[in-house]
């Protein structure tokens, strides 16, 4: 096969394979120093990370420390609340037969009132 006038010149020279290989080593050049900044940023980055986790471990526990106050005074809250509900249903109860026995009592007055008005309207 033979090449026309026209194709030949369309071939690559050796020196047109210079020129591509060095503009391609500074491309390659210049992609190696954005590949360099990219990994400082990402040693940033992971260090960010690293004190983040750190924080949030260090909240986990103060907030494990919080939850166990909490529980702690609940249950002394709760304890309080039990103790004064158990003083309230004595009262109730106390309340109850007091006032079953000042109805005894009141019916036994309203009777002796009813007998000592009789002697009276008898002696009288």
């Amino acid at each position: 096969m033979e090449l026309t006038h026209r194709q030949f010149n369309l071939l690559a020279t050796k020196e047109d394979l210079k020129k591509l290989d060095d503009k391609m080593d500074g491309r390659m050049e210049k992609m190696d120093g954005r590949m360099d900044k990219m990994d400082g940023r990402m040693e940033k980055m992971d260090k960010k990370t690293d004190k983040m986790l750190v924080a949030i471990l260090e909240n986990k526990d103060n907030l494990i420390e919080l939850k166990d106050e909490m529980d702690n005074k609940m249950d002394r809250i709760l304890t309080a609340v039990d103790d004064i509900a158990n003083q309230l249903k004595t009262s109730k109860e106390e309340r109850t037969s007091n006032q079953g026995a000042h109805d005894r009592m009141q019916k036994g007055i309203d009777k002796h009132e009813i007998r000592i008005k009789k002697l009276e309207l008898r002696h009288a």
